[in-house]
């Protein structure tokens, strides 16, 4: 769901992103993409989203927040 939300705010569309923007604010997808880089391979947190999910909200994070 999150890679379709991203490609909604494709091309700047501003209906998309004015919605969106108040679900999914800037803060939450740097928390997530940011949240649960371990250096430590044993050091395994609950809050390790992977990199599936992480790679998803750099997508949104771009097309939300960033490329507008």
């Amino acid at each position: 769901m999150i890679l379709l939300y991203s490609d909604l705010c494709l091309d700047r569309n501003e209906e998309s992103i004015s919605i969106l923007e108040k679900e999914y604010s800037f803060e939450l997808c740097f928390e997530i993409i940011n949240n649960g880089i371990k250096e430590d391979e044993d050091d395994i947190d609950k809050n390790d989203y992977g990199l599936t999910v992480r790679h998803a909200f750099t997508r949104l994070m771009i097309t939300l927040w960033i490329d507008r």
